[in-house]
Parts: C-alpha cells; sequence; structure tokens
C-alpha cells in the first residue's frame, strides 16, 4: 500500500479536521425537531460527553439551533451541519456558525465556496469513482453514505484502494456495530444520538446510550 500521496491536503482548518478524527464518534440531530429540544439534546452530548454533533439542516429552526449550540458548547463541542448539497446550504450553516459541513454527495461548488469560507467540508460517497474525484478536489476526508448497503467491509475495500483517503460512515452505524466499523479503519463515525421527532425520550437515557457507544468505540480503536 502506497504512502505517498499524490494529491492536495484536506481543504479547511486542519485543527477542525483534526478535532473531527479525534471526537471518533459524532452525534447526529434531527434537524425537524424543535429548537428547544435540539439544544436539550445538545447538552445531553455534551454531557455524555461527544466532541462533535452534526445537525441535520431541514429548514430556519436548525440554522438558530446551531448558532446556539456554538454558544453553549463554547471550546469544549464542534457543532457541524449535516444534508448540505448546495453553495446557499453552505452559506446559511456558516453564518448560523457551523463549524464542518457533512453533504449526502460531492459537490464542486459547495466544496468550493466551504473552502472560501475555510470550513471543512466533508463530501457523500459510495464507491471509489466518487471517492477518487472527492480526493482530487483536495477532499481527503470523506463521508460514506450510506454504509449500512455494504457494511464495514466497504471500508476496507475503499482504504485498500485509496489509501490517502479517510472516511467516516454513517447511516446505519448503531451500538452493535460500531466495533466492525472501528475494526475496518473508519477515521470516525456519524451516529443519530437523538430519537426519532415525536417519540418520547430523556436526556438520561441518551446519555447513557452515547456513554456506551464512546466506549465500545475507543475499546475497539485501541485494539488497532
Amino acid at each position: 500500500m502506497s504512502t505517498t500521496s499524490h494529491y492536495p491536503g484536506q481543504i479547511g482548518n486542519a485543527e477542525t479536521v483534526q478535532q473531527l478524527q479525534n471526537a471518533g464518534v459524532i452525534g447526529q440531530i434531527d434537524g425537524d425537531f424543535p429548537s428547544d429540544e435540539i439544544l436539550e439534546i445538545g447538552d445531553a452530548l455534551l454531557a455524555s460527553p461527544i466532541f462533535a454533533i452534526a445537525v441535520v439542516h431541514a429548514n430556519s429552526q436548525t440554522l438558530k439551533a446551531i448558532a446556539a449550540l456554538r454558544e453553549r458548547g463554547g471550546e469544549h463541542m464542534l457543532v457541524g451541519a449535516s444534508n448540505i448539497c448546495t453553495t446557499l446550504d453552505v452559506s446559511m450553516v456558516a453564518d448560523a456558525g457551523a463549524q464542518f459541513i457533512v453533504s449526502p454527495y460531492f459537490d464542486y461548488a459547495a466544496s468550493t465556496r466551504a473552502q472560501v469560507l475555510a470550513i471543512p467540508y466533508l463530501p457523500g460517497i459510495f464507491v471509489r469513482d466518487e471517492a477518487e474525484e472527492a480526493l482530487a478536489a483536495g477532499r481527503a476526508l470523506q463521508h460514506l453514505f450510506p454504509v449500512d448497503i455494504l457494511g464495514p467491509s466497504h471500508i476496507v475495500e475503499l482504504r485498500t484502494a485509496l489509501p490517502d483517503c479517510k472516511f467516516i460512515p454513517s447511516s446505519g452505524v448503531h451500538l452493535h456495530n460500531i466495533t466492525a466499523h472501528a475494526q475496518a479503519g473508519a477515521a470516525a463515525v456519524i451516529v443519530d444520538c437523538g430519537p426519532e421527532p415525536g417519540a418520547p425520550w430523556t436526556q438520561a437515557e441518551i446519555i447513557t446510550y452515547v456513554r456506551s457507544l464512546r466506549r465500545v468505540w475507543e475499546q475497539a480503536k485501541a485494539l488497532e
């Protein structure tokens, strides 16, 4: 496996990129929740602790929640936005204070806009050709989506073919398979940490679940 890179490095804030990888478990919150509930879930994740969260961009409420979470989390937690598809999306969540951006696919214009704003942009990829295109544009840290179709073995295949890339999978990562994703070499994972909108939940339940996720992830990574 080659260790020599022929591609530009990850574009964006290098410190933030490193923090995302160090976080390991990135909590994702559904943006359809009311703003006050998003903040309560964010408080639970911060208490767990989770060091990076992504709010699924859904509406103007999401933007208010991102701004409030930034203020609440301070220096202790990165706050990003996911489901970001267009240059307008990038600009709006950046204005709200998002520190990183997760996309379901690679969009060159959105990537360029994030570059101008010096915000890490994780392009969504699924197959090798998509990963190569994103890598050529300087996006070495990539969002593998959805991982539940081919499973953790797909991470191994992509890493073998593209050693310059690092992958953060989402969609289908949970407590029962997070070990397999860690062992496959995922740089981090994005995990849905909140309940479905309208479903009953408590902060204590979220904290307990997320602490279990972090413990299992860290145990698996320690064995690498």
